[in-house]
């Protein structure tokens, strides 16, 4: 069952450095961690990104600020395997003792991608909490992520409960989602592991700003960013970003469904109701928040006439393989509106399927379309829960729309 454990003996090496135990020996089999809590290190890039997890039997479950991913854990004598069924992703390693289990972090869509990490009993802070004390964090910043000579806007919001925080980011394409951590005297610290993306922020807390910020993603993303306080920082309207070409107004494709059946925008089914097309991938954090919500907005109006049709573009070359992960995909979280298999995951690639729009800066993407599939509104990224205000912003502007136009079929 585990697919990379010469991987994971290489890894593990690296974390001989973060060991305060001496070794336990794997020699013993069928050896289970206890129940509780569990302070999880993942090391990436010369960097600790510690996480929050709770054990219990064959579940686990890792705590990001509001958010619980919840995971089944399976052993094989001192081995263990975690599935994360809607990223194409895995965790898999050795447990070491009733207090310790170390392994690696793997993407299965992406080409020799692992992240070691280890998962030790614990219930102390994510980050070192020095002696209390903590300067104050604004709820919100205008925030500049650099990539080099690259500049990314987003805005920052936080939520301070003494030297405890949580915050995330939003930005033209989409939000950070839930990210948890500390005040150390100036200095900020916050982190996250969703079953996709592993994140880790960190700055200084100057006066209104926050400077010398770093921010690493996963296995390779290395960046660096600063903030400045604003109550009024904004972001580009996401009503604006994408357009429809000049002498187009309506929406019109044909996809293959879940049997590898084509499907058309022109069906019977469609005809007379009010759309949603989803421009989404399975591999995207943004896109589950956002089907999350749909699955709701479908659940309420599809009865009065709402449709939604999400379009998936996805890794790999196999075109079963691809259909049996968006079956997966779909099973697990319940969606019962359309799921279409559009291409490759590329921003170009989606931009090539819709020849109508100017482009595809975003995933996701959701395009509103009236009865007779005039494009209405097309809506950039997604700001999720973790966004809070942005996000109840969001989800009562979009009920209002859906329930105006519904009101053409009456």
């Amino acid at each position: 069952m585990i697919k990379n454990l010469l991987l994971v003996s290489v890894c593990l090496l690296t974390f001989s450095c973060m060991e305060e135990a001496s070794q336990v020996s794997v020699d013993k089999e069928n050896i289970r961690p206890d129940n509780g809590k569990y302070r999880v290190s993942f090391l990436s890039q010369k960097h600790e990104i510690p996480v929050k997890m709770t054990l219990n039997g064959d579940s686990l479950i890792f705590h990001n600020s509001d958010e619980e991913v919840k995971l089944q854990i399976r052993y094989f004598a001192d081995s263990f395997y975690v599935d994360i069924p809607n990223f194409e992703s895995h965790l898999e390693g050795i447990v070491q003792s009733e207090n310790t289990f170390k392994g690696i972090f793997v993407k299965e869509y992406a080409e020799d991608y692992s992240i070691p990490f280890i998962a030790t009993k614990s219930d102390s802070s994510l980050f070192d909490l020095g002696d209390g004390s903590h300067l104050p964090v604004y709820s919100k910043y205008a925030v500049t992520i650099y990539d080099g000579s690259k500049k990314t806007n987003a805005i920052g919001v936080f939520k301070q409960n003494e030297n405890q925080i949580s915050a995330s980011f939003a930005t033209e394409t989409g939000d950070y989602r839930f990210l948890q951590g500390v005040v150390n005297g100036d200095q900020l610290s916050l982190s996250k592991f969703d079953g996709s993306s592993l994140q880790l922020f960190t700055a200084t807390i100057k006066n209104d700003s926050l400077t010398n910020g770093v921010f690493i993603s996963g296995k390779g993303g290395n960046y660096t960013w600063d903030a400045v306080y604003s109550a009024n920082a904004e972001l580009r309207d996401p009503e604006k970003l994408t357009q429809l070409k000049e002498g187009y107004s309506t929406l019109d494709f044909s996809f293959i469904d879940l049997n590898n059946t084509p499907v058309s925008l022109s069906d019977e089914r469609f005809k007379n109701k009010i759309k949603i097309i989803q421009i989404t991938g399975t591999w995207c954090p943004n896109c589950l928040d956002e089907t999350r919500y749909f699955k709701q907005l479908y659940d309420k109006y599809n009865p009065e006439g709402l449709e939604i049709i999400a379009v998936a573009f996805e890794y790999g070359n196999d075109t079963l393989a691809v259909l049996n992960k968006l079956k997966r995909y779909k099973e697990n979280n319940g969606i019962e509106y359309t799921l279409l298999y559009g291409g490759k995951s590329s921003s170009s690639d989606a931009t090539n399927a819709f020849p109508m729009l100017n482009k595809v800066m975003s995933f996701p993407t959701a395009i509103y379309l009236n009865k007779d599939n005039e494009v209405q509104k097309i809506y950039t990224g997604f700001y999720g829960p973790g966004t809070g205000e942005y996000y109840i912003e969001y989800v009562e502007n979009t009920n209002k729309f859906i329930s105006t136009l519904l009101k053409e079929l009456n």
